[in-house]
């Protein structure tokens, strides 16, 4: 784990993510692997025009333009700002101000290597 927190930067990082991303890169080198099916790939898309994968991580939103539907995410883990379209937002949201709110999401880099969040949840603090 502290091999892993160095990796990142020195983001901390529970056991249980890190065991979540090892075992989801472990089953994406693999082709695939349990509970994976909506994630190996596109439908119809060669592997050249699939985006890559990179895990979940959490972050906050950094500007969210609702009439235009898009945005920025900032997050530790990532040195550059992460675009986002509104479609990745729950749908209550998606006319909502989120600026500023704690997120979790899913980053995958475009073919042009650009990275891009989906599937944001908004975090409930405790």
């Amino acid at each position: 784990p502290a091999a892993l927190a160095e990796q990142l930067g020195g983001a901390a990082i529970s056991t249980s993510d890190a065991q979540d991303a090892l075992a989801t890169l472990a089953a994406l080198a693999t082709g695939g692997g349990p509970g994976l099916a909506g994630t190996a790939g596109l439908p119809d898309a060669s592997p050249a025009k699939r985006p890559r994968l990179d895990g979940v991580l959490e972050g906050v939103v950094k500007s969210y333009h609702t009439e235009r539907g898009w945005g920025f995410i900032a997050s530790a883990s990532v040195s550059r700002d992460i675009y986002f379209k509104g479609q990745s937002l729950p749908e209550h949201l998606r006319a909502a101000d989120v600026q500023g709110q704690a997120v979790r999401f899913t980053l995958v880099h475009t073919q042009d290597g650009k990275p891009q969040a989906r599937d944001i949840q908004v975090r409930q603090e405790a």
